[in-house]
């Protein structure tokens, strides 16, 4: 079971769990936008939702995903690694299909050209880009899944549509226009891609990873179609925030878990769709129910902070 699952799962334990974490969630009044717009109201739509099924959806938000990191790579010193996609069944899949692994190493060879350019001007979406970063996902998707051990070489292979390359086009200039422009990514912003947590929280949990931390907001990339507020979305937000600080209590080192190095102060959904960023300034958690729920989750997860250090918790915010 992951992060994920248990806030989606109706065991009673499960349950107990998203509950103590739903105390510190903000809801739909908390939070705000950088447009100045009522966060989870009715945007302008930027890029039309055309997409075929719910797998090419799961595709298309692994790919964005993927994007966003290699626009931020090249804009900034933070860069990313096409390594840390490489997961241990997508290994062996590759293994097992030359024909696949090739097109996968010239795909990693694509984004490492565009993460390292000889001068800096501004990215180019390209077709090969687009259908290198839908490579990637259609692995990971497929992985996750539990389908890659059966995948037929024909169908992982296959070129993203028009309509889908378009669709990842848009979203990806939109995305430039609101972080690299605007400032919010500068060039020597601290970024962590796929942040991860302690391997005492993540065997506890089954599996915890979030999207990017950029500077001192950690983001959840949307870009399903829906506008209105989630209390499971911003349930799982927090949750990572949570996680990060009994990380931050156990003194993990910054070496072995990069999300440390940030101090995080927000949190954010970015709605790729519309190109709204809805954020929460989580100082605003109120002490005492934070180090309540803190210290609950602390004791189901038997993570073995003293409670007095939990108490301490302002101390690290």
């Amino acid at each position: 079971m992951s992060l994920s699952s248990i806030i989606r799962s109706t065991e009673p334990e499960c349950k107990a769990i998203r509950e103590i974490i739903r105390t510190t969630a903000p809801l739909k009044n908390s939070f705000n936008t950088f447009s100045g717009l009522p966060a989870f109201s009715k945007y302008s739509i930027i890029n039309e939702y055309q997409l075929e099924n719910s797998f090419q959806s799961s595709i298309v938000g692994t790919a964005f995903d993927i994007l966003t990191k290699i626009i931020c790579s090249y804009y900034t010193n933070s860069k990313f690694n096409t390594d840390d996609l490489m997961q241990f069944w997508i290994a062996k899949y590759l293994h097992e299909n030359e024909d696949v692994q090739k097109l996968y190493y010239d795909a990693q060879n694509i984004v490492d050209e565009v993460i390292n350019p000889n001068i800096i001007t501004k990215i180019s979406l390209s077709c090969d880009l687009i259908a290198s970063v839908w490579l990637f996902a259609k692995l990971e998707v497929l992985w996750r899944s539990g389908f890659i051990k059966n995948a037929e070489k024909n169908d992982v292979i296959a070129s993203p549509s028009d309509i889908v390359k378009q669709d990842l086009m848009t979203m990806g200039q939109s995305f430039i226009e609101n972080f690299i422009d605007t400032g919010l990514v500068k060039s020597n912003s601290l970024i962590t891609y796929n942040p991860d947590f302690s391997t005492d929280v993540e065997l506890k949990l089954g599996g915890i990873v979030a999207d990017i931390c950029i500077d001192n907001t950690l983001y959840d990339i949307k870009s399903t179609k829906k506008l209105g507020f989630s209390i499971q979305d911003s349930i799982q937000l927090t949750a990572y925030y949570l996680f990060y600080l009994l990380d931050r209590l156990m003194s993990i080192d910054v070496d072995d878990v990069l999300l440390q190095r940030h101090e995080i102060k927000r949190i954010a959904f970015y709605k790729s769709r519309y190109g709204q960023i809805e954020y929460f300034n989580v100082e605003d958690i109120p002490l005492n129910i934070l180090i309540n729920a803190l210290i609950e989750l602390n004791r189901r997860f038997e993570l073995g902070i003293t409670e007095s250090k939990i108490i301490e918790i302002g101390d690290y915010k």
